[in-house]
């Protein structure tokens, strides 16, 4: 259990407004997520999300961009913002922030640099979260927003601080208006900001998981265009996370295949590695029946192949290149995984040991260098210990839904 660190940003000179949504982004987001702050000052509101993110335990990654060269206003003798030690030493904001962030300097990675050609450092689509509090003229707040917004993932946000200020104000709405993005203020915290949803409409009522799954395997798609091989999924259910593969390929316009493998009929009966049966919990039958005696349905997660064909005509989803591999894993894996040379994205969402450990001995190996392997069901011990007893050393896990989904690359 980590040791709570105590706040100290109220000692380091400097405006904070917006600590609740510090907060709140770092409760949303998980293990592997990546915060940037661009306009850091001294250093105090990175020094309070920095703490923020250490208390929460998780990993996450949080550059603080700046180019501590000062405003106009810093420089003029005149200027009640005047600040004379940088008048006499160009790199003493620079040398006081990371002073000031000493404390908190494994969590904080600062950098220096122009914010519209630092963001040219980071890929489209590789950030979770983005707060904007430079230059408050309005071609730069302007610029900035451009240069960041395409760095945001599906699912994450882009705030900026000031909104009272008029610059600031007109610079957002300016943006709205010419890309017909709507962005949202919060005068309580003087913010405004804007969540990044995806292009088309995705079928999150029918997940059985949460939101930031369903947005993760959209995102999951863009990011592993680059890579060979198609995407498969363990345990379809109602069709949701296969439905929103398919729609990020289109999007994309790309015919790479998806492999649904599901019994269509619901999850099976736990054996002797389970400690609960999903969907029922507490296990009343014989464990140690063979195999054969228990796959059969519980009952739980019954979505027949033909309703999870119909969820595609609802979500106006087509089914070319979408191939539906009906029955147990146990008995499909042996049929259809030679046809599958390659694999860019495997999902497993088979509940139980058995049928964990059978889809990572038929497909994992198939899985090319790069591609990304989603576990939905990591919360419960008998996929944990079908995924030890597989790779022996379980490779580094990133969480992402705050809740028992993860994901490692290969």
């Amino acid at each position: 259990m980590i040791e709570i660190k105590q706040h100290f940003y109220t000692e380091i000179q400097g405006w904070t407004t917006f600590e609740d949504l510090c907060r709140a982004v770092v409760r949303t987001f998980g293990d592997g997520s990546h915060f940037v702050e661009v306009g850091v000052w001294r250093g105090r509101s990175a020094a309070f999300l920095g703490v923020e993110i250490y208390n929460s335990g998780k990993k996450i990654k949080f550059d603080a961009i700046d180019t501590f060269d000062g405003s106009e206003e810093h420089l003029d003798p005149n200027s009640g913002w005047f600040v004379k030690e940088l008048v006499e030493d160009k790199d003493y904001l620079y040398k006081d922030c990371l002073e000031n962030l000493e404390p908190i300097k494994e969590y904080v990675n600062v950098i220096r640099g122009a914010s519209v050609e630092k963001a040219k450092d980071y890929p489209d689509g590789s950030l979770d979260f983005v707060f904007i509090d430079g230059s408050h003229k309005k071609q730069d707040v302007y610029d900035d927003i451009e240069a960041w917004f395409p760095k945001i993932k599906v699912g994450g946000y882009i705030a900026g601080h000031d909104v009272s200020h008029w610059e600031v104000r007109e610079a957002v709405e300016d943006y709205s208006k010419e890309t017909d993005i709507q962005f949202y203020s919060d005068t309580s915290m003087d913010i405004w900001f804007h969540k990044v949803e995806p292009e088309v409409e995705l079928p999150y009522h029918i997940a059985y998981s949460k939101p930031e799954t369903i947005d993760f395997s959209y995102q999951s798609v863009f990011d592993t265009l680059h890579l060979d091989g198609d995407i498969v999924e363990c345990g379809v259910a109602a069709g949701a996370q296969i439905i929103t593969f398919k729609k990020a390929l289109e999007k994309a316009k790309s015919r790479k295949r998806i492999y649904a493998f599901d019994s269509y009929c619901g999850i099976p009966f736990a054996g002797p590695n389970d400690t609960e049966q999903p969907g029922i919990g507490k296990i009343e039958h014989d464990t140690f029946l063979p195999i054969e005696n228990r796959l059969r349905t519980t009952g739980v997660t019954v979505h027949s192949l033909g309703e999870v064909k119909d969820n595609f005509i609802r979500h106006k989803t087509s089914l070319d290149e979408v191939f539906f591999c009906e029955g147990w894993f146990q008995d499909t894996l042996t049929e259809y995984a030679e046809q599958i040379e390659r694999i860019c994205i495997l999902r497993l969402d088979g509940d139980l040991y058995e049928s964990t450990l059978v889809c990572l001995e038929h497909l994992y190996p198939k899985v090319v260098k790069g591609g990304f392997v989603i576990i939905d069901d990591y919360g419960l011990e008998g996929c944990r210990k079908a995924c030890k007893d597989y790779f022996g050393e379980v490779p580094p896990l990133t969480n992402i839904d705050g809740g028992g989904v993860h994901y490692f690359i290969k």
